[in-house]
């Protein structure tokens, strides 16, 4: 793969011609880069730079400037009417593997998502991805029936248009003005191919009120922040070297509440606390 290179571009502009965001997904000796243009807030797009084939979509410029996914997928059907493709939809998308690593990647690089890959996954296993870009203000629904509008940050926006179909690359990157492009504005990370030595893991105790939360992490911090963003009484009680959660939950599975919640009552808390202060986990070093 010596000196080649595969990109994968979108450009909307603002109606002072300047740029929202690109994106260009990069590909080279077994290296993923990823560039963006440093994107700017609360800035209206004109109607004519938000033309998809023929759709206007639409912004919500009451909220930041997220993007519309109903008109996303208007513009998918008037596309795939006229140059066919695989039938596609949302549900499909969001629930691929792929995909949600793409969107690890890219909240993690922007700073909204601090956990690592591993936990991230877990999240979105347990509660699926839309809920919990929900929960970090990346995803918007309004209205019910007919009248139901979902809008989503630009960034997700992206990633969802370039997964419908092939067109939307196309017609966007041939209708944008790449000659003006001010690539100081640039900045970009490398994603290895291959993933880094992972941390140790480690086995956690939450509380939030009268319920324990039971769980795995290599990073219990990030992990309390994360689950601080729709939990901030949460805290953290203990936390032991190893991977002893599936250990725990079947030991303590006449307390559970739901998925890794536990409700103690004071002896059986103790008995809890004692488990953690043991030196003899068997989890992965």
């Amino acid at each position: 793969m010596q000196n080649t290179y595969y990109q994968i571009v979108m450009l909307i502009t603002y109606s002072d011609n300047s740029n929202i965001f690109l994106i260009f997904a990069l590909c080279k000796n077994l290296t993923i880069k990823i560039v963006f243009s440093i994107m700017k807030t609360n800035i209206i797009m004109k109607s004519a730079d938000r033309n998809l084939f023929g759709i206007i979509i639409k912004q919500n410029t009451k909220n930041g400037q997220s993007l519309s996914v109903t008109d996303l997928m208007k513009a998918y059907e008037k596309a795939r009417m006229q140059y066919g493709g695989e039938e596609k939809n949302i549900h499909e998308i969001v629930n691929n593997k792929g995909f949600k690593e793409t969107i690890y990647i890219t909240l993690n690089r922007i700073g909204v998502v601090k956990l690592h890959i591993d936990d991230f996954l877990k999240e979105v296993d347990d509660k699926g991805l839309i809920k919990v870009l929900k929960s970090i203000g990346m995803w918007e629904t309004y209205g019910r029936g007919d009248n139901k509008e979902v809008f989503c940050n630009p960034y997700i926006w992206t990633l969802l248009a370039l997964e419908l179909h092939p067109m939307f690359f196309v017609e966007l990157m041939f209708s944008a003005d790449l000659e003006g492009l001010d690539t100081d504005n640039f900045f970009c990370f490398d994603v290895p191919a291959m993933l880094p030595k992972k941390e140790v893991m480690k086995t956690y105790l939450f509380q939030s009120g009268d319920k324990y939360k039971i769980g795995k992490s290599r990073d219990v911090n990030r992990r309390l922040e994360e689950l601080e963003l729709y939990n901030p009484d949460i805290k953290l009680v203990c936390e032991m070297m190893g991977d002893l959660e599936t250990e725990l939950h079947e030991k303590y599975k006449k307390y559970l509440y739901k998925r890794e919640w536990f409700i103690f009552d004071n002896e059986t808390l103790k008995s809890v606390l004692k488990d953690f202060k043991q030196t003899t986990s068997k989890g992965n070093y």
